[in-house]
Formats: structure tokens, C-alpha cells, sequence
């Protein structure tokens, strides 16, 4: 038997660019603004000190960078909302994400072990949930995406549990 191992012209390669990602819900965006509201919360402890001193100066500086800060972590949710997508195709599901650093992450089926969805107490007031892929050879989930309606979350759970058990 003769080994043949040709080269692939890199643009046969599928193209992960021509692919159409589904939005996550609006939901999402909300759910993570409040919790970074929480945390401007925390943050706006910077103003105790200068309001204790009397500092009106210090106050207003504090307040402005407080400000500052909350405008571009809103401003920053809403980008990085929109970069976020999910694909679903026959032998394989994708997953996009990342402003700065752009990530795209496709998982055949035949390489997935298992899934499962989960929702933490604020998840579960915006009605939103997380699905988690798992490989083999990690006890961590290799991916995860969060945001999902918790019907779709489980419509792709036991889509990817059948699909899963024809590739095996």
C-alpha cells in the first residue's frame, strides 16, 4: 500500500467567515450589565474617602472617573454582545466571541463526550442559561456559552446527545 498525503489549496478549506452565527438574546446584554452595575456598586466606594475629608475636588474626580468607567464597561458590553454568536450545522457546532481578541471555536460532534446546561440564581431571574461541551480528556468544559435561552439551551443539549450518538 502506497501512503499519498496531497496538499489541500487553502481556499477549499471551509470558510468559518461564511457562516451564519445566531445572536444571543437581548436578555444577555441586560443580565451583564447588571452584574457589572454590581460591581460599579463595589466600585463606587472610591468616593467614601474624599467625602469623609470633605473633599470636593477629590469627590468630583472620583466621580468623574467612576463615570469614565461605567460609560466604557457599558459601551464595552454592547460591543462584545454583538460579537457573540452560535452556529449549529450538521457534523459540528460553532461558536464566536471576543473584541480584541477574536475567538472562533468549532467542536465536531464525534469529539464531544458530554453537555450539560446550568443557570445561577441571577441566570435564572433574566431567564437566560449556560450550555457547557465537554471532550475527552479534561474536566473542564471546552466550551462554554452562556446567555442561551434556557429552551434553546436544552434544544441544543439533546441535539448534540443524538448527534453525538450517530458519530460514535
Amino acid at each position: 500500500m502506497n501512503f499519498e498525503n496531497p496538499i489541500i489549496d487553502f481556499k477549499d478549506l471551509p470558510q468559518t467567515e461564511l457562516i451564519e452565527f445566531e445572536p444571543l438574546p437581548k436578555r444577555y446584554l441586560n443580565y451583564r450589565r447588571l452584574t457589572f452595575s454590581i460591581l460599579l456598586l463595589v466600585l463606587s466606594a472610591m468616593w467614601i474617602g474624599p467625602l469623609i475629608a470633605g473633599e470636593l475636588i477629590g469627590v468630583a474626580i472620583s466621580g468623574g472617573v467612576w463615570l469614565a468607567i461605567a460609560l466604557l464597561i457599558f459601551l464595552f458590553e454592547k460591543k462584545r454582545y454583538s460579537q457573540k454568536g452560535l452556529a449549529l450545522r450538521e457534523h459540528d457546532i460553532t461558536y464566536k466571541e471576543g473584541v480584541f481578541f477574536q475567538k472562533t471555536v468549532t467542536i465536531p460532534f464525534n469529539r464531544i463526550q458530554h453537555s450539560e446546561t446550568s443557570r445561577g440564581p441571577i441566570e435564572r431571574k433574566f431567564k437566560l442559561s449556560t450550555l457547557k461541551i465537554f471532550t475527552a480528556g479534561g474536566s473542564q468544559s471546552d466550551l462554554s456559552i452562556s446567555g442561551l435561552d434556557p429552551d434553546r439551551a436544552q434544544e441544543l443539549k439533546d441535539f448534540i446527545a443524538k448527534s453525538v450518538a450517530k458519530h460514535v
